[in-house]
């Protein structure tokens, strides 16, 4: 497993009340952050030091992770991360239309309700970091076409929502 902050490249960058709330990050937590060339190097050297002989799949659920990585790139300086950066955020899978696909629906189905779903839970306060996020897709990803049904689609539908994640912008 892999986790890292990422300092913001601007001073004037501030993390937000909605993002402190959603994910308990704060600004005095990033300060002696890496930045994102580091963050996105050592990302790399960590697939390559434990990679086997299948290649990496890269997976997200929703577009907040490519929007992120997309705006992240605008500010790093390092070719070699660069190039890891465009090359992660042009791979990554979005899950999300999968499970759309699945459940043969137009709505969008959140990654907290589908684990909830194949772990068999009544409710669950996903705190949004980012390993948990990726540890709870890897359950979905892992265990929807042997526990799941489209009919699941009524519990899914009577499960409780919560507000979405990902700010606009």
């Amino acid at each position: 497993q892999f986790k890292t902050l990422v300092k913001p490249a601007k001073k004037k960058d501030k993390v937000n009340k909605f993002i402190t709330t959603l994910t308990g990050i704060t600004n005095e937590m990033l300060a002696n952050a890496p930045s994102a060339d580091v963050a996105f190097n050592a990302l790399f050297d960590f697939i390559l030091l434990n990679e086997d002989s299948e290649p990496s799949e890269f997976y997200c659920y929703g577009d907040c992770d490519k929007r992120f990585i997309e705006r992240t790139i605008t500010q790093m300086e390092d070719t070699r991360a660069i190039m890891f950066a465009k090359g992660l955020q042009q791979s990554l899978k979005d899950f999300s239309k999968d499970v759309k696909r699945f459940f043969e629906t137009e709505n969008n189905i959140s990654l907290r309700k589908m684990y909830m779903l194949v772990a068999h839970m009544e409710d669950f306060e996903q705190k949004h970091d980012a390993l948990e996020d990726a540890n709870m897709l890897n359950e979905v990803i892992t265990h929807l076409y042997e526990v799941c049904t489209k009919s699941d689609i009524e519990k899914i539908n009577a499960m409780k929502s919560v507000p979405r994640p990902c700010p606009e912008g």
